[in-house]
């Protein structure tokens, strides 16, 4: 194993792939368990409905995806290999989606009217597959067989 192999596995790769995959699989699974549930909570908080008060929702999920964009980045800003790659660009998305959130919430959740049902079983199910990958990747052992985490500079 290569130095970079050695950076890879022992970083904090790992630790967001766990946090990240353990997140995405359960909303995963409620978005399509409790696909109708989601759909009216988008398109109640996409309506800007007197009756839907999405203030404290919005400030929330703001927060939170400012703070894990801002954690992953300031920790793991990283572009050496895959994983690498894949984590530092979800902090940046996360980082994005929070600072829209915040700025221009309105504009921000008006895309959640072109939301259907159906969409939220495939983003369920994209959920799945990539918080999967993610958990995977966060919980391999880094040994000589690992190929998820080997980088392309093996001498």
């Amino acid at each position: 194993m290569t130095s970079v192999q050695l950076e890879v596995c022992k970083g904090d790769t790992r630790f967001y792939a766990r946090l990240m995959g353990a997140y995405m699989v359960p909303l995963g699974v409620g978005l399509i368990v409790s696909n109708k549930y989601y759909y009216r909570m988008f398109q109640k908080l996409s309506s800007g409905d007197d009756d839907a008060d999405p203030v404290p929702a919005v400030i929330s999920w703001s927060f939170l995806s400012t703070g894990l964009g801002v954690a992953i980045i300031t920790n793991h800003n990283r572009w050496d290999t895959f994983p690498e790659k894949l984590i530092s660009l979800c902090g940046w998305a996360a980082l994005g989606k929070g600072v829209l959130l915040g700025v221009v919430p309105k504009k921000f959740l008006s895309r959640g009217a072109i939301i259907t049902q159906d969409n939220l079983k495939y983003l369920g199910l994209f959920s799945i597959v990539f918080g999967g990958y993610l958990l995977k990747m966060g919980i391999s052992k880094c040994d000589s067989n690992c190929r998820l985490f080997h980088s392309n500079k093996e001498k």
